[in-house]
């Protein structure tokens, strides 16, 4: 009676996706009634998993360092109305992965005397770069501060879209 073994098909030998058990394999050192399972191509190397953790205690460095490795310290400064230097604006949500050096941010992205406020998601990918993040607008006017949506609701509605993108970009990790 043959013995089971499980290897890793050849580049280019099965169809992306397919797995299948497959007979005498002379490549493979396997001798007639030998069965071989062969794993698709998708799972020679599965990712390893990264881990976002939230520290929403204060602004992390990486997103000074990553607006000036983009623009000057002049530009980075005026950026969100001084977020990124002045670690005053609240409330804050933030993720940090360890494992690829990235982080997601949800912060106020307006000037504090502007009639109507805004949270920003602003995103630092691995390997390098900085970007804020398209989304619905999440607004309040501060003037009306009982009125829907108030900076509570507009905060947690971007919460809610920030942890959204995080869980597509894992998909793409």
């Amino acid at each position: 009676m043959g013995t089971m073994s499980t290897r890793q098909p050849d580049r280019g030998a099965c169809p992306p996706g397919a797995a299948r058990e497959v007979g005498c394999r002379p490549c493979c050192g396997t001798t007639p009634g030998d069965k071989v399972v062969v794993v698709p191509h998708w799972q020679d190397h599965p990712p390893l998993p990264a881990t976002w953790q939230r520290c929403d205690a204060g602004i992390l460095p990486l997103w000074w360092d990553r607006l000036c490795s983009q623009t000057s310290q002049q530009s980075a400064a005026l950026f969100a109305a001084g977020l990124f230097t002045e670690d005053r604006r609240r409330p804050i949500a933030q993720w940090y992965n360890p494992a690829y050096d990235s982080a997601l941010l949800v912060a106020p992205e307006t000037s504090p005397e502007w009639p109507v406020q805004r949270f920003g998601i602003f995103y630092a990918p691995a390997g390098g770069g900085f970007t804020q993040v398209h989304s619905n607008p999440h607004e309040w006017h501060p003037r009306e501060p009982r009125k829907s949506p108030t900076e509570l609701e507009a905060f947690q509605a971007a919460v809610a879209e920030a942890e959204r993108f995080l869980q597509v970009e894992m998909d793409f990790v």
